[in-house]
């Protein structure tokens, strides 16, 4: 009869295990797209201690004796939580009464209190347990029992990959033939044959994390996968003004989260980099520069003003535009006799005496108005060789330009040019134009700048 059920339990044992790894290849699949690393496997080595028929050796430590090597699987379900499907294969004794080989098998729901950011992570655990036994010393009969286990422990993590852990498992039987005294599956509650199992384990992830960029942040969770960053899901942030390069506009700058982490030095709301007074708070409309910077209100700010403290317009850069000088008509009529009134003697640059108080005239006229020019052009009739009137011509213009720079004349104010007989008033194919004095002749020629 208890072959039989043995045998049943064994049946019940195999079909609640594949249950337990369907439901849990079930979890794997929904967490693994939430979580880096939920999967974990567990070796342990350990010591158990029985409290039964023949006594109570637990809290005793006879750690030269019982001892386990176990087998788990850990799976993430939350900060809170895990889910644990253990194994353990031990030799279970009681000084000389009896001895048997025993496979604790467990699915526990352990609580994490501190839950699973830090590096020590307690836990409290229950759940259901079942125990197949061979070889009983007592009755030499084979059996299955059932219990209950409450577990505390704490797991340490070492690196991404691996942590220790160290563990209390206490079993409560509900039965009473582990030791080979008492009935299978006897629930009156009276010695029961209940154990612990204290066991230290070596924990290894088994889930494969890719992390293109090395910032110790999968991909998945990572948005910015390809760029090395520790803090904002994965991503830097290289000026440190607490705002993700890949939403800053100015990364390398630090600066408000409101311009988009841009600085703004003068703290006007307008980023430096459209701001044309950085340095000094301004308004929107002014470019960043203060509206008291226009001293002479002509609308042009004096950053860019050429003369701040005078009315202009933009196009004269912010200066008064300028009234264009025309020669009067008197003026021009006294530059014609002026002309006329300048002699040389024959075939000679010396400019005859006669003519002086016409050059003192002529440089009054450009002294009284700085932005007054002068064009000298001399000319020559044909009483001599083309080359020789050209030379002639320009020594004449020259010896007026040397009068005038005598008379205080600035040279940049004063051009000087020489035609020779090639512009005649007068031709010169003619015995009268050969000798006319109006084709040997000085041009002035007055203008403004």
């Amino acid at each position: 009869m208890s072959t039989l059920i043995f045998e049943m339990i064994l049946k019940w044992l195999r079909i609640i295990i594949l249950a337990c790894l369907f439901a849990l290849n079930g979890v794997w699949q929904a967490e693994a797209q939430s979580r880096n690393r939920p999967t974990w496997i567990t070796f342990s080595v350990g010591h158990q201690e029985y409290n039964g028929d023949f006594g109570n050796e637990i809290l005793a430590f006879e750690v030269g004796y019982d001892w386990t090597l176990g087998l788990e699987l850990d799976q993430y379900l939350g900060n809170l939580f895990d889910f644990e499907l253990s194994m353990d294969y031990a030799e279970l004794d009681y000084t000389n009464a009896f001895s048997t080989t025993i496979i604790n098998a467990n699915i526990m729901l352990n609580v994490k209190p501190m839950g699973s950011k830090y590096h020590i992570k307690p836990y409290l655990g229950t759940g259901f347990g079942i125990s197949p036994f061979f070889n009983n010393g007592a009755s030499a009969e084979n059996g299955v029992t059932l219990h209950l286990p409450a577990q505390v422990g704490f797991d340490y993590q070492l690196n991404d990959n691996m942590a220790v852990g160290l563990k209390a498992r206490y079993n409560r039987s509900l039965s009473d033939d582990l030791d080979g005294i008492g009935e299978a599956l006897d629930m009156d509650g009276i010695n029961h044959d209940d154990f612990i199992v204290y066991s230290v384990g070596f924990k290894i992830s088994i889930n494969k994390t890719r992390d293109k960029d090395g910032d110790g942040i999968s991909d998945k969770n990572d948005l910015c996968p390809d760029t090395y960053g520790t803090s904002f899901w994965g991503c830097p942030d290289s000026d440190s003004d607490g705002i993700p390069d890949n939403e800053d506009a100015c990364p390398n700058n630090p600066g408000r989260s409101v311009l988009g982490g841009c600085p703004d030095s003068d703290g006007d709301g307008i980023v430096n980099s459209r701001d044309k007074c950085p340095e000094t708070a301004g308004v929107f409309e002014n470019e960043g520069c203060p509206r008291a910077l226009d001293e002479d209100n002509d609308g042009i700010t004096d950053a860019e003003d050429d003369c701040p403290q005078q009315a202009g317009t933009a196009a004269n850069n912010g200066c008064p535009q300028k009234e264009e000088k025309q020669l009067t008509e008197n003026m021009k009529e006294n530059l014609q006799k002026l002309g006329s009134l300048l002699q040389f003697e024959d075939n000679s640059s010396v400019v005859d005496s006669t003519a002086y108080d016409a050059l003192k005239q002529l440089a009054d006229y450009m002294q009284s108005d700085s932005d007054l020019r002068l064009i000298i052009r001399g000319h020559t009739n044909t009483s001599r060789s083309a080359a020789q009137n050209l030379e002639l011509s320009v020594d004449r213009a020259n010896a007026v330009k040397d009068y005038l720079i005598e008379q205080g004349i600035q040279a940049n104010r004063i051009a000087a040019f020489g035609y020779g007989d090639t512009r005649p008033e007068i031709s010169n194919d003619s015995q009268d134009g050969r000798e006319q004095v109006k084709n040997s002749r000085i041009e002035l020629h007055l203008y403004y700048q």
